[in-house]
This record gives structure tokens, sequence and C-alpha cells, in this order.
């Protein structure tokens, strides 16, 4: 079957036009509503959740991303708190714009383009707690399977030593583009969604949210439309944490038989 792991509604609340109070009268607009913004930017909106206390988990399960906005073109954008979520990818999280996140995409980059990013970007956003990391579609076109595994591997690595909760951001499925890059990205799917278990990294599978589904996609089968973008941060705005990994318990010891009499 085609399983979507789309979160579900109490994890992610849709951007309202406007708010009503309990007689059904509009709300006023929210003071930040109008302020201009700077193109290309991600909004920061206040989150009315309380903030976690330093003894709570960073990574707890469930904890979602904060609502999703869009920043229109030519407005800037205003003073809010500082991201706790850094995004980094290829060019499909271009558009991503999240409340609470950074996105930083980088058009044709393949995973080790990203993974010698990651450290100058986490010094930048110090504030950051999570880390989202969407690449890989790029490295499909140069048929070296093996090698791809071994860049996750050591991307895998420079992550668990930033002490970050980490995510990754499963491939998308294209459209129209031959069954040979759909099976290499469908088999760089099923190898991530386990050997991010054996790291203890959580994996976000988008797989079948776009699996055949081509009113997502823009005209090259390729990148998302906007109806896509917006699927994709449905996605993300919900990951869960990969569960604690223990080791398996001990078998018991034989005993001895009792002595007969």
């Amino acid at each position: 079957t085609r399983g979507s792991t789309v979160p579900s509604s109490d994890c992610i609340e849709p951007p309202r036009e406007q708010l009503s109070d309990a007689d059904g009268h509009p709300r006023p607009a929210q003071p930040w509503a109008g302020a201009p913004a700077r193109r290309g930017v991600a909004t920061l909106t206040p989150n009315p959740r309380r903030e976690p206390s330093a003894q709570e988990n960073r990574c707890s399960p469930g904890e979602p991303l904060n609502n999703i906005q869009q920043v229109p073109d030519g407005s800037s954008a205003p003073a809010d708190p500082p991201p706790r979520t850094l995004i980094i990818g290829d060019s499909i999280i271009k558009h991503v714009r999240m409340s609470g996140a950074v996105t930083h995409s980088f058009p044709g980059a393949k995973v080790m383009d990203i993974a010698k990013r990651i450290p100058e970007l986490i010094h930048n956003h110090p504030t950051v707690s999570k880390i989202i990391i969407h690449a890989g579609t790029n490295d499909t076109r140069m048929q070296q399977s093996e090698l791809l595994k071994r860049d996750f591997i050591h991307l895998f690595n420079l992550l668990k030593s930033t002490h970050l909760c980490v995510f990754i951001s499963g491939p998308i499925p294209t459209v129209d583009r031959g069954i040979g890059r759909f099976s290499r990205i469908l088999s760089l799917n099923t190898w991530l969604s386990s050997v991010t278990v054996q790291h203890n990294i959580a994996f976000i599978d988008n797989f079948n949210i776009f699996w055949g589904r081509k009113h997502l996609f823009g005209p090259d089968g390729l990148h998302l439309n906007r109806q896509g973008t917006h699927t994709l941060k449905m996605s993300l705005a919900c990951p869960r944490p990969p569960l604690p990994t223990t080791p398996p318990p001990a078998a018991p010891t034989p005993q001895p038989p009792p002595p007969t009499s």
C-alpha cells in the first residue's frame, strides 16, 4: 500500500487568514502581520507552546517544528526569536519556510557538498537544537551506490558529533524521469530507512507521500510545485525522533536439574 507518514492534524495547525473570538467576532490582526519581509528569509512566528526545560529531551517524541508560514516575496522577516531548527539540503527544499526554522538550500548539491557546509552553518546558528538534512537525489545520477552509501556514513558520523537532534529527510521519487533513476532513488530510500536506525538517527520517509502523485511536481518531474512544497513542509513539520536502541535481554542461564532423592 501507499501508506503515508504525513503528520496528523494534532501535530500541525495550518495557517489561518483570520482568527475569531468566542463570540465569533474577528480578532484584530497580530502586530507583526503586516511587517515588511526580506525575500527568501524564513519568518519565525511566536510559538504558543511553552519552551522545554533544560532537563527535557531536546529530541522529545512527536515535538512539532511549530506552525508553517510562507514568507511573501518582497517582504522582510520580523524580529522574532532565533531559530531552533536548521534545514539544509538541495534545491528540493528551496522554498520550504517554517516558523522556528531556518532553511539553507544549495541547488545541485550532493551529500558531501552538504556535509562540508554543516559545521559553518551550525556555528552561524548557535540556537538550533534540531537539524534536518535533505540530500542524495543528485548523487543518484552518478550511478555509484556504494560510494553514495560511504558518503552518507560520513555524514552520519559528522552529524552525531554535533550533539543535535538529527533527522534525515528521505529522497523524493521522480516522475517520468526514467525507470533507472526511479529505481536508484527507491533503493536509496530503502537503505536509508534501515541504516538510520543503526545510527540512531531519525528518518523522515517521503517516498510514499509523493510516489505517483504527478500533481505535486513541476513540468520537469523532479522539482516540486507549490502544492508539492506544501506537502513536503507538512512531512518535515512533525518528524519523529528515533526510538532509543537497547541491547536485547540476555538469555537466562540454564539451571541444573534438582538432585534426585
